[in-house]
């Protein structure tokens, strides 16, 4: 919740803490969303060297605030940069990729705030879209504004000669919210919020010259958490640590098109609803139960 005096509990072992210990530079431009009541709980305690954006969700993408508190850090210190959040968040990204230590890695991690409420973009970005309806129309130009945003960090890479010698990762976090108002999430039940497939099966890909097929695509179920064992080989890091493992390394499923590497998934568990699933068959508790905007 926003400025909330919790966080993720510091005994968890992070991605980027995984990563630092194996020769990385780690960096966050984005949203953090993981506690910062206390300095441990802060992105520069939790394994980056370095953090550029906000503490919140669901902030003001042009005055940087949420709930009445300004909500815009570098580096765990306040920062006034003005700006669209989506612009200032690839500048950031697209400056960290240009001052990269050439001796070592690179961990860059780049959680925007769009295409989250509130819907707010630059009038140009709306110009193509007239012939939508508000809101989808000024959703639309959110999605251009970020798509704009990824184009300019591939495109740096490009440029630094590093294009074969990385791996981009892109998802969504959840599906479509409003689905028929302000999205569309297909043939999929419900969305954003609830435990149908319309919320949580959402979008995603992965890129590396040499290494993934173009065009290949993945249908066997995988989840979010399955990147951090998967990272974690390609990254010859271990996975010693104090906690168990929620995820499976998903390399053979993704390059090699092997069965699932689950047999069960947890879609979601908490005191009012919950659902998982097992092969083609889905338990679900209180599917429609919406938690509050965060």
């Amino acid at each position: 919740r926003p400025w909330a005096q919790y966080g993720l509990p510091l005994e968890e072992r992070t991605l980027p803490q995984m990563l630092k210990e194996a020769g990385y530079t780690t960096a966050i431009t984005g949203k953090w969303h993981l506690g910062h009541f206390q300095p441990a709980y802060l992105p520069t305690h939790r394994g980056f060297d370095h953090k550029y954006g906000h503490y919140n969700g669901a902030l003001d993408y042009f005055t940087h605030e949420r709930d009445g508190g300004h909500d815009w850090h570098r580096d765990d210190k306040v920062n006034r940069d003005e700006g669209y959040s989506t612009h200032l968040i690839a500048r950031e990204a697209v400056r960290l990729i240009n001052e990269k230590p050439a001796d070592k890695p690179l961990f860059l991690y780049v959680p925007f705030n769009a295409v989250h409420a509130p819907h707010q973009v630059p009038e140009k970005y709306k110009e193509p879209y007239a012939a939508l309806a508000e809101p989808r129309r000024t959703y639309a130009g959110m999605v251009a504004a970020e798509d704009e945003a990824v184009g300019q960090i591939v495109a740096t890479i490009e440029a630094k000669g590093l294009r074969d010698n990385t791996l981009f990762i892109w998802s969504s976090d959840n599906g479509g919210p409003s689905p028929g108002r302000v999205t569309s999430n297909g043939p999929l039940r419900a969305g954003k919020g609830t435990l149908y497939e319309g919320g949580t099966r959402v979008c995603a890909f992965a890129s590396w010259n040499g290494h993934i097929k173009p065009g290949s695509v993945v249908n066997t179920p995988m989840h979010i958490v399955d990147w951090y064992p998967t990272l974690a080989g390609l990254a010859g890091a271990k996975l010693d640590q104090k906690l168990p493992l929620d995820g499976r390394d998903a390399w053979p499923a993704i390059v090699d098109g092997k069965a699932s590497i689950h047999d069960a998934i947890l879609i979601n568990t908490t005191a009012n609803a919950g659902a998982i699933r097992m092969g083609d068959w889905k338990l679900v508790l209180n599917g429609s139960y919406v938690e509050s905007e965060d």
